[in-house]
């Protein structure tokens, strides 16, 4: 998976306000178009910095994945990390 192109997440008011750092984790989808189908948060953080990481990853662009030089849906991991807040 490479991404073509980075939204970045913003974070919430709350993780200013707790100073909560660290690092979200997802597994999703990507068709054979490079569209997010699916995502799953497998490792939350909270203070509103999981929606914030999703966002950003269904907001991004992604190429498909290819196997012998044709595009393929295929499931991917992502970690968003969050620090000096």
């Amino acid at each position: 998976m490479k991404r073509l192109h980075v939204v970045y997440p913003r974070p919430s008011v709350q993780s200013h306000i707790t100073h909560t750092n660290g690092s979200v984790a997802f597994a999703f989808t990507l068709t054979e178009k490079g569209a997010v189908e699916s995502i799953w948060l497998l490792v939350p953080l909270g203070a509103g910095l999981d929606e914030a990481a999703e966002d950003s990853i269904k907001q991004s662009t992604y190429a498909p994945a290819q196997v012998d030089g044709q595009p393929v849906g295929s499931v991917t991991f992502q970690r968003v990390n969050f620090s000096g807040l």
